[in-house]
């Protein structure tokens, strides 16, 4: 015979043995839990630490400045882009010893105060360049400015300043000084 139940020795209702009753059973909610009839309470929130959200907030400002700083940098660049590329074109037909060239790349004011290719090549002759890097740029209401440095043939260093001016759509050098 098989048990039932947890009472050895007592068999299966059938249908003229009712079902054994037991105590009734009662909710009895968890330790800590709410009294029966009462909604669950949610947890008290918890608290953030003041200085990580303080070092959130920086570091969010820093990340938004450094991003507005470059794109501010990146528009500057592309917008004297024309006036870095006219005297790059400019100082390389000097390099070249092409003085027609550099002439042709001259505002209307340059040409006439050099009068022709062998009077600028007469002003600049004596500082014959052989490399330069444009370190500063600068362009408003159709004048242009670019300053740097400079190495000559002979070995030296000096500097570059250069005024430009826009002619029509082209920007010409209407000014350069080499020290």
């Amino acid at each position: 015979m098989t048990s039932y139940g947890s009472q050895p020795g007592a068999t299966p209702p059938g249908p003229e043995q009712p079902a054994p009753q037991g105590p009734a059973t009662t909710y009895v909610p968890p330790p800590g839990g709410p009294p029966p009839g009462m909604a669950p309470v949610a947890p008290p929130p918890r608290k953030r630490n003041p200085l990580m959200i303080i070092g959130i907030i920086v570091l969010a400002l820093i990340l938004l400045c450094g991003g507005g700083a470059v794109l501010l940098f990146t528009g500057v660049m592309n917008a004297t882009q024309p006036i870095a590329n006219a005297g790059e074109a400019y100082m390389s037909a000097l390099r070249a010893g092409d003085y027609n060239k550099a002439f042709e790349l001259s505002s209307t004011s340059l040409k006439q105060i050099a009068g022709d290719a062998n009077g600028l090549q007469t002003a600049l002759g004596s500082k014959q360049v052989s490399s330069w890097s444009f370190t500063g740029r600068s362009m408003n209401n159709g004048q242009g400015a670019l300053s740097g440095t400079t190495t000559y043939a002979d070995g030296s260093t000096g500097t570059v300043d250069m005024a430009l001016t826009q002619e029509g759509n082209d920007w010409k050098v209407s000014g350069i000084n080499l020290k």
